[in-house]
């Protein structure tokens, strides 16, 4: 049976965890940089402009899909973290082969998953901006994606205690 991880391993999954949510969070940056570029002509944009009806159509679908989002963000991380070790036996493979214990793989999984779920708002946005060309359409998204990052971003406290509940349980 594998030993329990330490503080120290979990500080550097952490670590490692928010450089990569930080990254992901520029991304969405770098998009609103790109929509400036094709705002102002810079990059040319390739794509044909659609009409206002079809572009408010697709809007606020993607915004349904955003706002539903919201909350599957929660359910896929409880699912990630709650998971039996029959499921999760690959990702406990993956763990171990990068030297992290099942159980902070779990958290990394789990976090790696939401910042890609918190930032398709973003993508959304840019590209509604590229149907629509308005700007105030993706910079509506971008906020949304970050607000995103702000609610789910893990919390190294969070970390903690769902790792000190995983071992009382008897897992390691």
């Amino acid at each position: 049976m594998p030993t329990p991880p330490s503080a120290n391993d979990l500080k550097k999954a952490y670590r490692t965890v928010s450089v990569i949510g930080l990254a992901m969070i520029a991304s969405v940056f770098v998009y609103s940089i790109v929509v400036s570029f094709l705002e102002d002509g810079r990059i040319p944009a390739a794509a044909p402009q659609v009409d206002e009806l079809t572009a408010n159509t697709v809007k606020f679908v993607l915004l349904g899909i955003a706002a539903v989002l919201f909350f599957v963000i929660r359910i896929v991380n409880r699912q990630i973290l709650s998971r039996s070790a029959d499921q999760s036996a690959m990702s406990i493979k993956q763990g171990e082969q990068a030297g992290l214990s099942p159980a902070i793989q779990r958290l990394v999984t789990a976090a790696v998953v939401s910042f890609a779920l918190c930032e398709a708002p973003a993508v959304f946005g840019l590209v509604i901006y590229i149907l629509g060309r308005n700007t105030t359409d993706f910079y509506l998204f971008m906020l949304i994606s970050l607000f995103f990052f702000s609610v789910y971003f893990p919390k190294y406290s969070q970390w903690e205690t769902w790792l000190q509940s995983w071992q009382r349980q008897g897992r390691r």
